[in-house]
Order: C-alpha cells, then structure tokens, then sequence
C-alpha cells in the first residue's frame, strides 16, 4: 500500500485546524511549540526546519531555540526549565540526538527535566510509562507514524 504523505498531512492539518481556532479563542493566543535543537547535526537541522514548517502551516506558533554544540548539560537544562515555567509555552520538543559531549546520562537529565504535560516527544519517564500501559495522553510522533 502506498502511503500518500502529502495527502494523509493536508488532512491532519485540516482536522487539526478546528482545535487551534479554539484554543485561539480561549487563550487569546496561538499555541506555542518551543524546540530545542542544540549543535549543528544537520539531519537535526532538517528535521528541525521541516517540524517547524509543519507547525506553522498547522497554525502553532514555532520557536526554536538554538544552542551551540558547546552547550552544557546545564545550559539545555535551563532552557528546557525555563519553558517548562513559561505559561505562554504549550509543547517542548528537544531534538534528539544530542551532541556526544552531553552524554548518555546528560541526555537523560534533559529529557526528565521536561515537563511531562509539554513533552511533544513523550520521552518522558512518566509519558514512556503511560504509552506502555496503552494510556499514553499525547502519542509520540515517530511511533505513531511507524504504526
């Protein structure tokens, strides 16, 4: 069976389009996606650059916060702590992989450290065990789309 991608994305798009005009007239806002791309891999770039133009046609409004492979554990955690308290911030996504020098555990750190109702990823501890147990509130976008 051949997937039509383009199609299958113009109607998620459109399905969604309803609940962002809600959400806009409730909040007084757009709905905020906040990404965190640190490094320059450049399949992350794409990837980066085609989820934020995804988003923005889907009627969300896109950050990205970019940060140097240089970046300490620190710093992308307090980037990542600092939109988990930002009210006007309603989804994080911190792209993965994370430059090498951030480590296994570095990495763990940063993905605990997310606000487990703004995890868009659901690498979360708490979210990863909801999606075990077939409870999972917001599907993860690559096994989703796997499935």
């Amino acid at each position: 069976m051949l997937l039509d991608g383009t199609r299958v994305a113009k109607a998620i798009r459109a399905e969604v389009a309803p609940r962002v005009v809600a959400f806009q007239a409730a909040q007084g806002r757009q709905p905020a996606l906040h990404i965190v791309l640190v490094g320059d891999d450049p399949a992350s770039q794409i990837y980066v650059s085609n989820k934020q133009r995804a988003g923005t046609e889907a009627g969300l409004l896109v950050t990205v916060h970019r940060l140097p492979a240089t970046a300490t554990v620190t710093e992308v955690l307090d980037t990542v702590r600092t939109l988990n308290t930002d009210p006007s911030c309603d989804g994080i996504l911190v792209q993965a992989p994370l430059p090498a020098a951030i480590g296994k555990r570095g990495t763990e750190q940063v993905f605990d450290a997310i606000n487990p109702a703004k995890d868009v990823d659901g690498f979360h501890p708490h979210n990863v065990g909801l999606l075990v147990q077939g409870r999972a509130v917001l599907k993860p976008f690559t096994p989703s789309g796997v499935i």
